[in-house]
């Protein structure tokens, strides 16, 4: 049997899709995993198979079989690399934009939970200024409070300064103010049952004056500095703290549409009946 390598047009616009589609793939995308490499190989041999053996198909003003089924499997198999490399993802090469689809799911999944655990109570939300003024963390309360669904009332949201860590991979923040200053804002709304910090608490949160009113009154860290907490979530007094798991990594495809499905992919829910297990599987998560 002899083998004629045919050049037409047809054969060099396949030629060309399949550049693209790789040019494609290693700019928004990656191939990593077996089902981008198996469709990678099915790409170039249906494209190799046509040019080889059925483009001469064409001088005579019609396409085989054999030529059509090539043509289908380079178009079904380039279709399943674009999908599963992750081109037509924009989180991939975008951790920025990564960052906030993540966020906005933890914050859901954390006020959720809160509502469901804790009704009806009255909340008061702590959250971060930078030295601009510009309030911090605005999607993450509006999805904490699309999460509660109406289960919990807010009496305030509250701004205090916070100062930012870098951490590597992410940002961390905490609030500059100390226990009094903290206690003084809180002491403006004396019924608040509940307190949800986004920027953790102040390095002597020892002082502040709501553990003296507990089982009235509780604390929930959505972000911040948590480690040295880890009493105060044991006894209860911190009733739900939400941070990174250890260990996590950049998703590399599309992430998934569950926020529950993204909320366990990088982050924990702390709480009194888990802490100590959840110590002992990531040492240093949490001081007991």
């Amino acid at each position: 049997m002899r083998f004629r390598f045919r050049i037409n047009l047809l054969s060099l616009l396949l030629c060309l899709v399949v550049a693209g589609m790789f040019g494609l793939v290693i700019w928004r995308g990656e191939i990593k995993g077996a089902v981008p490499i198996i469709s990678s190989v099915f790409a170039v041999l249906s494209c190799l198979g046509f040019a080889v053996f059925s483009s001469g198909d064409m001088e005579n003003g019609k396409l085989s079989f054999s030529g059509g089924a090539l043509i289908l499997l380079l178009l079904f198999s380039s279709g399943v690399l674009l999908v599963s490399s992750g081109a037509f993802n924009q989180t991939l090469k975008n951790p920025e934009l990564e960052t906030e689809i993540f966020e906005t799911a933890r914050a859901f999944v954390f006020g959720r939970t809160l509502a469901e655990r804790f009704p009806f109570e009255k909340a008061i939300i702590i959250a971060g200024l930078d030295d601009k003024g510009a309030a911090h963390q605005k999607t993450a309360i509006d999805n904490i409070l699309k999460g509660f669904d109406y289960k919990m009332e807010v009496i305030a949201v509250e701004y205090v300064p916070v100062e930012k860590f870098d951490q590597g991979r992410r940002m961390r923040i905490s609030m500059k103010y100390s226990a009094n200053d903290l206690n003084a804002l809180l002491d403006k709304y004396p019924d608040y049952t509940l307190l949800i910090s986004t920027v953790g608490l102040p390095p002597d949160a020892q002082k502040l004056k709501l553990w003296n009113d507990f089982p009235i009154k509780k604390a929930a860290i959505f972000d911040g500095f948590t480690r040295w907490f880890g009493k105060a979530v044991k006894n209860g007094r911190i009733v739900l703290v939400s941070t990174y798991r250890p260990g996590w990594t950049f998703f590399p495809g599309q992430p998934p549409d569950s926020p529950d499905e993204k909320f366990q992919m990088r982050y924990l829910l702390i709480d009194s009946e888990n802490i100590e297990e959840l110590a002992r599987k990531y040492p240093g998560l949490a001081a007991l």
